[in-house]
């Protein structure tokens, strides 16, 4: 039996779909990997920081996924992909200048939107350009970009932060010079104050800080160590006495 070929240039064409698919996983999950900065930034809770990452882009992709399916059965797949990929970017530039819930929430929304086209038009155009026998495989590769997008995600907003500690560290005078306990300090500083909402967490911060200047000035060994103890016991004991 004559074995049945992909067709011409279907490689090219698949790595170019998994190049997009990454970039749509980086595109959705990269907001997870600046939450802490976008908590602070638009004052939100983490209700809705969660429906930001769950319910309001999940729906959308969902019930979009449905019809943009049934679309790319009737239109001209690779242009149904390159708007759903200007959407998309579009979409994620506006929500770096959102002021507030409801404004990061609806670019959330039309990124789910622009998003959904990916999937239903990609996979039909690999079952156009690959026979049977092959068709698992170049799917296979084609989600590769899932695992890839994501955990790239996560790496770009390491890098970034790694660039913004080296243009600190060149820029800022005399930094090195402060040593490892005020690395400590402002690590503590950057995860902590955007968690302070409750009079508790307050507290404990404001007794932190006090503490660790005291005891670092009086040459306590461990005045960091000693001075995060002290701040926890304190903001437990005042959760406790307004609960």
């Amino acid at each position: 039996m004559e074995k049945i070929k992909s067709a011409k240039g279907a490689t090219g064409l698949l790595v170019f779909l998994l190049v997009l698919n990454i970039l749509n996983m980086v595109d959705r999950t990269l907001i997870t990997s600046f939450g802490t900065s976008i908590i602070a930034d638009l004052n939100l809770s983490d209700s809705q920081f969660g429906l930001l990452t769950g319910p309001v882009f999940v729906f959308f992709y969902s019930i979009m996924g449905l019809f943009m399916g049934a679309l790319a059965d009737r239109v001209h797949r690779p242009r149904l992909i390159a708007a759903g990929l200007v959407l998309w970017s579009v979409l994620t530039a506006l929500s770096g200048m959102a002021k507030n819930f409801m404004q990061i929430g609806l670019s959330r929304m039309f990124i789910g939107v622009g998003e959904s086209v990916m999937a239903p038009s990609a996979i039909s155009m690999i079952a156009d350009l690959y026979p049977k026998a092959k068709r698992g495989t170049a799917t296979g590769i084609y989600y590769l970009g899932v695992p890839l997008g994501a955990g790239g995600s996560f790496y770009l907003a390491w890098n970034l932060w790694t660039f913004i500690g080296i243009f600190a560290g060149t820029s800022l005078p005399d930094l090195t010079e402060l040593g490892l306990d005020f690395a400590i300090a402002a690590t503590f500083i950057a995860l902590v104050l955007p968690g302070i909402k409750t009079v508790a967490s307050f507290s404990a911060a404001v007794v932190a800080g006090i503490a660790s200047v005291t005891f670092t000035l009086w040459e306590f060994d461990l005045s960091l160590v000693c001075a995060a103890l002290l701040a926890m016991c304190v903001g437990f004991s005042i959760q406790k006495i307004r609960s």
